[in-house]
């Protein structure tokens, strides 16, 4: 029984955050990893002008200042 217990828990995903670096270019899985904030919720930042999405061609990304400065307005609205 121990040893099932143990592989489960070595079966659980370690999720560590990774820092936003201002100058680098994320696409739409990796923002949602950095930031924590679901795809839907990336979805309606953008639909509302609130974080700004830029493509190259047919592909869409997010600069790291701009996941930044959306997580900063998203601050000063809860305070």
């Amino acid at each position: 029984m121990e040893d099932v217990n143990l592989n489960h828990e070595l079966s659980q995903e370690v999720q560590v955050k990774q820092p936003i670096i201002e100058n680098a270019v994320y696409d739409r899985n990796e923002a949602s990893m950095v930031t924590g904030f679901s795809l839907s919720t990336l979805i309606r930042a953008e639909e509302s002008g609130k974080l700004k999405r830029r493509y190259n061609g047919r592909r869409r990304f997010y600069l790291g200042s701009d996941l930044l400065r959306w997580l900063q307005s998203n601050d000063d609205d809860l305070s």
